[in-house]
């Protein structure tokens, strides 16, 4: 099962996705379900794709939130950096059940 509807794609694009990549075809690279709860995994699975990876997640407690980025998703010197564009949000509450509030550093 997909964590965002339809509807609350749509508002998160166009609340945080820089403009060029709001319209892009987005396909499932990771599912904790399907490809287990490895992070390496994760990593191998986003590793090669260029495009940018929006990585979304709900915890326990039904909280939705993730990361917009671009460029490598690997590990340098104990940390991970990337050189791209990059974004932070999470869903708010609201009247339609997905307005997105989000942090960026074009």
């Amino acid at each position: 099962p997909f964590v965002l509807t339809p509807a609350q794609m749509t508002n998160l694009s166009r609340a945080v996705l820089p403009p060029d990549v709001r319209i892009k075809t987005w396909r499932r690279l990771y599912s904790l379900e399907r490809d287990g709860d490895s992070f390496s995994t994760f990593l191998d699975a986003v590793k090669n794709d260029k495009r940018g990876v929006l990585l979304v997640v709900r915890n326990s407690g039904g909280s939705v939130f993730g990361v917009y980025a671009e460029g490598d998703w690997r590990s340098k010197g104990g940390g991970f950096c990337d050189g791209g564009r990059a974004c932070l949000w999470k869903l708010l509450p609201g009247p339609g059940k997905g307005d997105a509030a989000g942090s960026s550093d074009p």
